[in-house]
């Protein structure tokens, strides 16, 4: 295992068991065991949106985008991965305790390392060469999360420091989770799709020409995502931002993860699970900015982040972080070897259950606790296995290392 990504991997675990810990916690306050706090909330969704998803961003883009421009692999930044980690073991701090000062300077560390690992990605060009041969490679996307993930770090920091009346920001809040979640994930998963899509099949990329149209879609409705709620703009924008988003995520799913069929399995079915998810907040948004009489506007707000968290986002997390780490970390095997997805189908029956039991606490009011204690506990149980596994797979590396 390559000391660039050991430290990572390690993280990585450690938030999925903290996830693990913060879920049994909203369980047991479901069902009134505990008392509930609204820090924790957050909390739960931050170890996943921004720990693990950060982490695993940090450890892999590096050697991912050398890997396809033909280049060595970057040295270990033993001092990026510490302001990284201070910033983010701060922000986990201060999030359920509610400190505003801590919340800042995490933030704010957040923001650089994710301004300094942007600028190295930059430099790593690929030749003419390499481009014209390899396609389009995952390099676009990551610089577009780690451009938004900046951009979020200083509203969600700002949002504690009073800087959103200075920024004009009319929604603050909503400005911040857009940016994260429509923005840094969505792109950081879109290059993983992209790097990994070849070696998880066996075959190379076709029409490459229409991923460039899905990311310049994609951009373009994340920036309107985005600028929406930053500008007050609660229709106009949001919708269009919706439907760009929209048909760049279908022209991903036909050119990435459809593919994926072919390799069978827990893992295909996270991923080709996981993109069908996203449709469900999504497809919420304009009957909530355009108003309806009988939809839960407010606990469609309140639960959709937890739907985009657990059913789309950690989904695809299980699947591709293995063959991710594999391909940076095996960087010397050949091309042709085939890389394999993660999951068990325990995890994909879990989190699926667990995002059924979300949606359905929205529309069943009356049993809103037992389900969410429901669908907490079998994230719980997810995350637990899921670190299990990353365990396993991390010991079996380093003693290959060693043989």
């Amino acid at each position: 295992m390559t000391p660039v990504t050991k430290p990572y991997r390690t993280m990585v675990r450690l938030f999925a068991v903290l996830g693990a810990l913060a879920a049994i916690d909203a369980a047991l306050a479901s069902v009134g065991v505990t008392s509930f706090l609204m820090g924790l909330r957050w909390l739960r969704v931050h170890l996943v949106t921004i720990g693990i998803v950060a982490e695993a961003a940090f450890g892999l883009l590096p050697g991912l985008v050398a890997l396809r421009a033909g280049r060595p692999a970057p040295p270990p930044r033993n001092d990026r991965w510490l302001l990284l980690n201070v910033g983010l073991v701060t922000l986990l701090v201060g999030i359920p305790l509610v400190r505003a000062p801590m919340i800042g300077v995490g933030g704010t560390l957040v923001l650089l390392a994710a301004a300094w690992l942007a600028w190295d990605l930059w430099r790593i060009v690929p030749d003419a060469s390499d481009a014209t041969a390899n396609g389009m490679g995952g390099r676009p996307f990551y610089l577009a999360a780690l451009s938004f993930v900046v951009v979020g770090a200083l509203v969600g920091t700002g949002l504690w420091l009073g800087w959103g009346p200075w920024l004009r920001i009319a929604v603050p809040k909503e400005t911040h989770v857009h940016a994260v979640v429509w923005g840094f994930a969505s792109f950081v998963l879109a290059g993983l799709l992209t790097d990994l899509q070849p070696p998880l099949t066996g075959r190379a990329a076709t029409r490459p020409r229409w991923l460039m149209v899905a990311f310049w879609l994609q951009l373009a409705g994340a920036l309107a995502l985005l600028a929406a709620p930053w500008m007050g703009d609660a229709n106009g924008l949001m919708i269009g931002g919706i439907v760009l988003f929209a048909f760049a995520t279908a022209l991903l799913y036909a050119q990435r993860i459809l593919p994926m069929r072919a390799h069978g399995g827990p893992g295909a079915a996270h991923v080709l699970t996981a993109y069908i998810w996203i449709l469900v907040p999504a497809t919420a948004l304009p009957f909530i900015l355009l108003g309806s009489g009988t939809l839960p506007v407010a606990r469609v707000e309140s639960v959709g982040p937890a739907i985009l968290a657990y059913g789309w986002l950690l989904q695809t997390l299980i699947a591709l972080l293995p063959p991710a780490f594999a391909r940076v970390e095996q960087a010397d095997a050949s091309s042709a070897d085939r890389l394999a997805l993660g999951g068990r189908w325990s995890s994909w029956i879990g989190l699926n259950l667990c995002t059924l039991a979300l949606v359905a606490s929205i529309a069943l009011p009356a049993l809103e606790a037992r389900l969410q204690a429901v669908a907490f506990g079998l994230l719980a149980v997810v995350l637990l296995g899921w670190a299990w596994d990353l365990t396993r797979t991390q010991f079996r590396a380093e003693r290959t290392v060693v043989d």
